[in-house]
């Protein structure tokens, strides 16, 4: 596809759309190697909780700005402001009544609120469903929306299983109540409800925002963002001792590499 210069309310493979994508993502692939070191040795100070929130956003903007890039006319950033939407309601209802995640509350770690949430959070989902969605994409010869979108749901939902661990025990961005689940203190509930909100999120993107005809640009970035995930969680998670969270992120990377190599 040519490459041409647009005007700023529709993003194309031009400069625009490049932007929108590599300038949040460039900032998180600088800091990443800087906090994976920090926080394996323990040197990231408690007042620094707030650079996490930080990456949230950027991650959730550059996967944003991905979906406009693939799906295009203002389709990509209406499916992107759907899934902030629906993440932000379930959040509140969840972080208030403790259905259907589990009972739980955040800690003031991740920055700025919006509402009873942490405004970060729903831009870790936009980044969380779209590089499951994109990945799955990848890996799937088919392009039958159901089973994409069960393979994005598994994936999201290992995602979580992989960072619960370090975001609850670790950083303390969210706590759950009681904390005497059988996964590291984390209600069954959490992940059954990550695997159908994921799922639904995902099957939207599905059906209403991929490209009729001819490949998804830049279609790796989704999967690099995912791997980038488990390989920082699943470090941690082996630094911290939590051997289920990281057999589960080395299986899910080896099963990756495999299937995409």
């Amino acid at each position: 596809m040519p490459e041409r210069l647009v005007s700023l309310s529709s993003f194309t493979p031009g400069w625009v759309g490049r932007v929108a994508l590599w300038t949040p993502l460039g900032v998180y692939a600088f800091v990443y190697p800087f906090g994976i070191g920090l926080l394996l040795f323990g040197w990231l100070p408690p007042s620094a909780g707030w650079v996490g929130g930080a990456l949230l956003m950027a991650q959730g903007l550059g996967m944003a700005a991905w979906l406009e890039l693939n799906a295009g006319r203002g389709r990509g950033l209406a499916l992107a402001v759907a899934i902030a939407g629906a993440a932000w309601a379930l959040e509140a209802v969840g972080v208030t009544t403790g259905v259907p995640f589990g009972r739980y509350s955040y800690s003031a770690a991740l920055g700025v609120w919006l509402g009873p949430v942490p405004a970060a959070i729903p831009f870790a989902w936009i980044a969380s469903v779209t590089a499951a969605w994109g990945t799955a994409r990848l890996l799937l010869p088919t392009r039958r929306a159901a089973l994409v979108a069960a393979v994005a749901a598994v994936l999201a939902t290992g995602q979580d299983a992989v960072l619960e661990t370090i975001a609850t025990r670790v950083q303390g961005y969210w706590t759950w109540a009681p904390a005497a689940m059988p996964y590291y203190g984390v209600p069954w509930a959490n992940f059954i409800t990550w695997a159908v909100a994921t799922g639904v999120l995902a099957a939207g993107i599905e059906i209403l925002g991929h490209p009729p005809v001819g490949q998804l640009l830049y279609s790796r970035v989704p999967a690099l963002i995912y791997v980038m995930s488990l390989v920082m969680f699943g470090l941690l998670n082996v630094a911290q001792g939590f051997l289920i969270p990281a057999l589960l992120a080395g299986g899910l990377l080896t099963a990756l590499v495999w299937r995409l190599r």
